[in-house]
């Protein structure tokens, strides 16, 4: 009885742990983009957007949550130097969706470009 007790109290105790590391996922990472008018800059809530190995293949979603603006026509999301890392592509106007294969840890960095705003340029860490 002592033993399934602490094997049950060893669970809970796991259940209560967080996740190893800020941007953390089992399944998809969800990245808001919003844009202030007043000086027409956009943002992420992930800077950076940390993806680890066990995930495998994960699909990192970028949302623009600010009324108006979409991704750019062509080039929304844009993997500098990420070779056959990334896999992206165009949902909708307010939707995009890269796949990272996680085959080569490091830092990359990525174009997020929308209709009337700046690029912005933030990373990606596979660590």
């Amino acid at each position: 009885m002592k033993k399934v007790l602490l094997a049950i109290a060893f669970v809970v105790a796991l259940a209560g742990c967080q996740a190893p590391g800020p941007g953390f996922s089992a399944t998809q990472i969800d990245v808001v983009v919003t844009v202030e008018p007043s000086n027409k800059g956009a943002g992420v809530n992930r800077e950076p957007i940390y993806v680890h190995a066990r995930n495998g293949n994960t699909p990192i979603v970028w949302t623009i949550a600010s009324a108006g603006y979409r991704f750019a026509s062509t080039g929304g999301i844009e993997i500098i130097n990420g070779g056959s890392e990334f896999s992206c592509s165009r949902k909708s106007d307010v939707v995009f969706i890269c796949f990272d294969r996680y085959s080569m840890p490091g830092t990359y960095k990525y174009l997020l470009r929308l209709d009337g705003v700046p690029a912005l340029d933030p990373t990606i860490v596979n660590n």
